[in-house]
């Protein structure tokens, strides 16, 4: 149904709650990071290919 999708951004009163409905409705996990570059290389050393290299989004 979504392909490629970078972000969603939700105001919602209660963030867990809102979090695991997100789970268990769209079958999406949380991924929280809050250096991207430092990720990246975490998942380089793993075997892991970048496809691109980290970059700034603006949101909002």
């Amino acid at each position: 149904m979504l392909r490629k999708l970078d972000c969603v951004m939700l105001q919602v009163p209660e963030l867990d709650v809102a979090g695991e409905c997100c789970m268990r409705v769209f079958g999406v996990r949380q991924l929280w990071c809050d250096d991207v570059p430092v990720a990246v290389e975490q998942c380089r050393s793993q075997g892991c290919v970048a496809r691109r290299e980290p970059f700034a989004v603006a949101i909002g």
